[in-house]
């Protein structure tokens, strides 16, 4: 096994024994899934690198490069021009370069690239990173063995920061596909706003969305505000309503009216009247994308509802049983259809509209919801608050300047005891508003997951 960084730098000697001068560079396609090394780059002095393809190549020690008759310092024919685009340089665009860690999600540093002779192919097989390579490469051998080497293996391998980013997507968009969304939305959340729109760009609208529907409303805002159009409004229309409309509240004015004005009307229409909330509500985190069924459907038939495409967004996941005036009896989900051949609704609390978030984020806290219908003044379904919209929510409230529900902190402190200030008890304080009812006359209970 050899490593990048005590080859780079070793003697190349031609047939005749002539110095070219040291190895600087190796380079392989990045549409081969082997990673073979297909040319050499080496440089005299501070002049330009020459290159010499793999073929030239006959021995490939660590005592140097022996290259072949005819790759010779006299010949004019000897060196091949400059790599073309879809090569990667592995010393240049490779070693150092940032690197996506799918199976930690996180954004890691490559300290060094393990390479393997197979046959007479010189393969790289990963790539390095954490403590380990990079002691190393300071010559601290002794310190650098007492950590553990950290790998990713090559054709898991997805650059993300520069050349080496723009090679690979231009080479081989696809490898992009291997990624989750959960996996692509980590991604994004972690690249700059140019380079997250450049992977966007790479892996279509649809996948886009999915990505950035698991991301945080403010990181889809940046990105979005970024991408070019009619591909932001692509993007825009094929995310869930709720997600679509938290990115549109934190972008410009301006930008807002422009990506609504290019959306199709009926698309347009509804995340306008969705926009038109109080954010700080249960009408304004809602979404309109959700499944109902009438009162007495058998359960057959509501299997065949739940299960039927498209099931993305959180609303989804939950069948609400309406009355004929369209007020919400209750609720149906794939749990309750594996226990009941004919399942019962189950009751559960119900939002209204101008419900104020705090109030909203208790109900979830106490009934261990996964979404809940919103209703208007009338009782009839309007929408429903998904959980992912709630966690949006917490996870904003850990931002620097953002504690906005110190109840919750007052209830982690007396379940934790780590402090004794007491929280507000359900239905008390001025704030809280307007106060969940329960849908179907009973209140949800612990542990029901509509």
């Amino acid at each position: 096994m050899l490593v990048l960084t005590e080859e780079i730098g070793q003697p190349v000697i031609d047939a005749e024994g002539h110095a070219l001068g040291p190895l600087r560079e190796l380079t392989v396609d990045a549409q081969d899934a082997r990673a073979s090394v297909v040319r050499i780059g080496v440089r005299r002095g501070r002049g330009e690198l020459r290159w010499f393809p793999w073929g030239d190549v006959v021995s490939f020690e660590r005592t140097g490069v022996l290259l072949g008759p005819g790759a010779t310092a006299t010949s004019d024919g000897a060196a091949v021009g400059q790599p073309p685009p879809n090569e990667l340089w592995l010393n240049r665009d490779v070693l150092d370069a940032q690197i996506l860690d799918a199976g930690g999600a996180r954004i890691e540093r490559v300290g060094d690239l393990v390479l393997i002779r197979v046959d007479h192919e010189l393969r790289v097989v990963a790539v390095q990173f954490g403590a380990a390579p990079v002691l190393r490469r300071l010559g601290l051998r002794r310190l650098a063995s007492r950590f553990a080497s950290v790998s990713v293996q090559w054709h898991e391998l997805h650059l993300v920061s520069g050349r080496g980013l723009a090679t690979q997507l231009a080479a081989a968009p696809e490898h992009l596909d291997l990624l989750t969304h959960a996996q692509l939305a980590s991604l994004i959340a972690q690249l700059s706003t140019d380079r997250a729109s450049t992977v966007l760009g790479a892996v279509g609208a649809g996948r886009a969305a999915d990505a950035l529907r698991l991301a945080h409303p403010d990181v889809s805002s940046r990105v979005v505000h970024a991408l070019p159009g009619p591909f932001d409004s692509e993007v825009l229309a094929a995310m869930p309503a709720d997600d679509a409309v938290a990115t549109l509240r934190r972008v410009s004015p301006s930008r807002r009216m422009e990506l609504l004005d290019r959306l199709a009307p009926g698309r347009a229409d509804e995340l306008r009247e969705l926009l038109s909330a109080e954010p700080g509500t249960a009408r304004g985190l809602m979404t309109t994308e959700y499944r109902t069924a009438a009162v007495g459907t058998p359960g057959e038939t509501l299997r065949t509802l739940l299960t039927s495409p498209p099931a993305s967004a959180a609303g989804l996941s939950t069948l609400f049983v309406l009355d004929q005036n369209g007020r919400p009896l209750g609720a149906v989900d794939a749990l309750d259809l594996l226990n009941d051949a004919n399942p019962q609704p189950r009751p559960l609390p119900v939002l209204q509209a101008d419900t104020p978030l705090n109030a909203v984020i208790r109900l979830f806290a106490t009934h261990d919801l996964r979404n809940a219908p919103v209703v208007d003044r009338e009782g009839r379904m309007l929408g429903v608050v998904a959980i992912d919209d709630i966690l949006d929510e917490l996870v904003a409230e850990r931002l620097p300047g953002r504690s906005r529900y110190p109840h919750l902190l007052s209830r982690h402190r007396r379940n934790t005891g780590t402090g004794s200030a007491p929280g507000p008890g359900a239905g008390t304080g001025a704030e809280e508003g307007t106060e969940p009812t329960a849908a179907g006359g009973a209140a949800g209970r612990r542990g029901g997951r509509p």
